[in-house]
């Protein structure tokens, strides 16, 4: 489970990861110290390694595609870090 704050990964006896006891949880404003790997299914496996760095594997037969799904911004500054003084 992925929201704004951050979230959490569980798991049942049976590998059910929609309930059970959890067995990982993350805040996005401190940086993982390992990348999280779930594996959806036998054709897919989730990487989160930061709110900006989200992969989706998906492989099966030929096919082996990947798709980010981290959050994506404009601009990864901000304008004040270049305002001079005159």
């Amino acid at each position: 489970m992925l929201n704004a704050q951050g979230g959490y990964l569980c798991e049942d006896q049976d590998g059910n990861h929609k309930k059970g006891n959890i067995l990982r949880d993350w805040q996005w404003n401190k940086p993982l110290k390992e990348p999280i790997i779930l594996a959806v299914n036998k054709y897919s496996t989730l990487t989160v390694k930061s709110q900006q760095d989200i992969m989706l594997k998906f492989r099966c037969e030929s096919l082996d595609l990947e798709f980010d799904l981290g959050e994506k911004r404009t601009r990864t500054d901000s304008y004040l870090t270049r305002v001079r003084e005159n």
